[in-house]
């Protein structure tokens, strides 16, 4: 094994069977949570973890630590702090949020359409089967409106009344609305009803 006590070691392995790359390397930037096989092949022929073979040259336990995070939902590259309904960091990463805490993350994506323990069942089931654990944020919206569009209770928007609407819009419904023509009769076209005739027994004619 190459390298002083204080300087990066120069060991390499074949990634994925195709790209050589430095072993220290890999356990700083490797994108792949869990490493490929190659990289795990590398310590068990050494008979060493990552974080001993780390530790002899001075780099510390924190190389195995991913230092930028992508969105596992669309890959999209260094997204800054993730979103997700996991914890991110320390000795309790990848447990679920408090309660509290998701209840805060979710209120920023406005109203839920579906309960937070619904919303939160699906983002278990996401990381359980495809590994999705941290978002950026347009992802995380898409997921946060795709469980509010299974339940089905998306919120319809009220018709707005004619006192809330604006002159323009106001004017135009007007024009939309069905013209009925009225015709206005002056008092001089008003004939008089002829009078009724006298009731009674008819004269006799002589």
């Amino acid at each position: 094994m190459d390298g002083g006590h204080d300087s990066y070691p120069n060991d390499k392995i074949l990634c994925e069977g195709r790209f050589t790359r430095y072993a220290v390397a890999c356990m700083r930037n490797c994108p792949n949570r869990q490493h490929c096989r190659e990289f795990w092949a590398f310590f068990e022929e050494r008979g060493i973890t990552p974080v001993e073979y780390s530790n002899r040259n001075g780099i510390g336990e924190s190389v195995m630590k991913r230092i930028v995070f992508d969105c596992d939902r669309c890959g999209k590259k260094d997204i800054g702090e993730p979103l997700s309904a996991f914890v991110t960091d320390g000795a309790d990463e990848g447990q679920r949020l408090p309660a509290a805490d998701f209840a805060a993350l979710i209120g920023r994506f406005g109203p839920l359409h579906c309960s937070e323990q619904f919303l939160g069942g699906v983002l278990q089931l996401l990381k359980d089967e495809l590994a999705w654990e941290h978002y950026c944020e347009p992802c995380f919206r898409k997921v946060v409106g795709g469980a509010g569009t299974i339940v089905g209770r998306a919120q319809k928007a009220a018709p707005a009344s004619v006192s809330a609407q604006t002159p323009l819009a106001q004017a135009l419904a007007a024009r939309r609305a069905p013209q009925v023509a009225v015709r206005r009769v002056d008092e001089d076209e008003v004939e008089e009803a002829p009078a009724p005739a006298p009731k009674g027994r008819p004269g006799r004619r002589g």
